[in-house]
């Protein structure tokens, strides 16, 4: 996911929203997180849960009332990236990718070895 810098989330700024997601991760998240991470009053803080929920970012956490977690929308905006990167500094960073992968699988001190690598150009 790309985000620009303009974009507008719950009437956040898409940086501040995916911060947020950030700092929810695979954790939950109650109304005074949200309040606390956002500088926003509660009740602000509750109508912002309520549109990140609407627009599918957050979900109920039903095994704790109060709680929310992020859905997997809300889990590729915190993975979301804001600018794109130009095509020789992605193969730099593939190269280097691919270096790594033999002394990672042949090191005995790593808990798992790479079996396989699928590029998919798109």
């Amino acid at each position: 996911m790309l985000l620009d810098k303009k974009q507008r989330i719950a009437g956040y700024s898409a940086t501040e929203i995916r911060r947020l997601m950030q700092r929810i991760g695979r954790l939950n998240a109650t109304v005074p997180f949200i309040s606390h991470t956002l500088g926003c009053s509660l009740r602000k803080a509750e109508i912002v849960t309520n549109r990140l929920r609407k627009e599918g970012y957050l979900r109920v956490y039903d095994k704790i009332p109060g709680c929310f977690s992020l859905t997997s929308k809300g889990l590729a905006l915190s993975n979301a990236t804001l600018r794109t990167i130009s095509r020789a500094t992605a193969a730099k960073h593939l190269a280097e990718l691919l270096r790594r992968i033999p002394a990672i699988s042949g090191d005995p001190m790593h808990a798992f070895t790479v079996n396989a690598v699928l590029y998919i150009r798109a």
